[in-house]
């Protein structure tokens, strides 16, 4: 359906994804083929725009792992870095968060900080050990809380100096 979609000029978009299903897709790849959205109104909102959101030039899809433990946040993190060009892979989960490490493809890891610690170790520590060339940023309880209008162009900022 995807494909016929796009040979007509059309998209699929995705909106109120079950978190098995977003996970599932996760798993698969698969969700990288579709905007996927927290609700229809951002779903149609993004469709009345008619176009993709630019992407950042320095981005050129670099993969950025996102490891939070509010589903919320992690759908803001994927559609704010997705739409700026960055391969967004998130998670709640520290053992799939060291599984995608593995691959080696990952610039830059976001965790909230809630995980730094997670029965007595730490995930930074972790990670480190994993990937010690990938830089590690904590996601303070003071970013979650600003707007997200104020805190999407300040993290994608500091995203910009750190992958650079």
């Amino acid at each position: 359906m995807l494909r016929r979609s796009r040979q007509g000029h059309g998209n699929i978009m995705l909106c109120e994804v079950p978190p098995t299903v977003l996970r599932a897709l996760q798993v698969t790849q698969l969700h990288r083929q579709f905007q996927i959205h927290d609700s229809e109104a951002a779903a149609l909102a993004a469709m009345g725009a008619g176009t993709k959101p630019a992407q950042d030039a320095a981005a050129t899809g670099a993969q950025i792992l996102c490891l939070h433990y509010s589903l919320d946040m992690l759908a803001y993190l994927r559609t704010l870095l997705n739409s700026a060009g960055y391969d967004a892979l998130t998670t709640v989960s520290v053992a799939d968060a060291a599984m995608f490490l593995k691959t080696g493809k990952a610039k830059l890891i976001l965790l909230g900080a809630s995980l730094e610690t997670v029965h007595g170790s730490s995930v930074k520590e972790r990670f480190k050990g994993l990937a010690p060339a990938v830089p590690v940023h904590i996601l303070t309880a003071e970013f979650c809380a600003q707007e997200p209008s104020e805190a999407g162009p300040q993290l994608l900022e500091q995203i910009r100096g750190m992958i650079a």
